[in-house]
Order: structure tokens, then sequence, then C-alpha cells
């Protein structure tokens, strides 16, 4: 551009087999695990991905 600045265009997209674009939308989770501050501090997340792991 003459100002010197640029766009870009996005060269792919990603869609479910249904046709839905995932774009700003993602993947709804199979499990969700509610993470807080607390838990954070608490490192209760890692030990939930250890429990997942083991089942």
């Amino acid at each position: 551009m003459v100002d010197g600045s640029s766009y870009r265009l996005p060269s792919w997209g990603c869609y479910t087999m249904d046709g839905k674009d995932l774009e700003k939308e993602g993947v709804k989770p199979d499990i969700f695990v509610k993470n807080t501050f607390e838990d954070r501090l608490a490192d209760r997340i890692h030990n939930c991905r250890e429990l997942l792991q083991k089942s």
C-alpha cells in the first residue's frame, strides 16, 4: 500500500463435516472443567489431567 501498511487474506478455513465454520467459535469440549483463579493457584487443573489420563 502507498503508506507502507499491508493486509492479508486467509489462505484456508477450518470447517466441520456438516460445513460449520469454526472461525471465532471453536469446538465445544467433551468434558468441561471449570478453571478459576483459585484452582490455578492450587494446581487443580494438573490434578484433573492426571485423573483423565488414568481413565
